[in-house]
């Protein structure tokens, strides 16, 4: 059986439609990408990816500053987190 690392996905798209923050919003919390807007995420949403976030390399905190746009978000990062949540949002 494969673990999750061998489930990220190949690329990941830095100039999408949504800014980079509300993309892993998005992804954090299931949401599709025709959605528009995400709610700020909080500590408990996650926790509950945390099993792939951790393969990120950025802490819990980081994550949470980084999806609601409190620290700046740089393309690397960026591309760990998105990748970590397999997601092409």
């Amino acid at each position: 059986m494969y673990g999750l690392n061998n489930m990220a996905i190949p690329f990941v798209v830095l100039k999408g439609e949504l800014d980079k923050a509300t993309r892993i919003r998005l992804a954090i919390i299931g949401g599709s990408s025709t959605e528009k807007a995400a709610r700020e995420i909080t500590m408990d949403d996650i926790e509950s990816c945390w099993p792939m976030l951790i393969d990120s390399g950025y802490c819990a905190i980081d994550i949470l500053n980084f999806a609601n746009n409190k620290v700046e978000l740089a393309d690397e990062a960026f591309t760990s987190i998105m990748k970590a949540l397999n997601s092409y949002l």
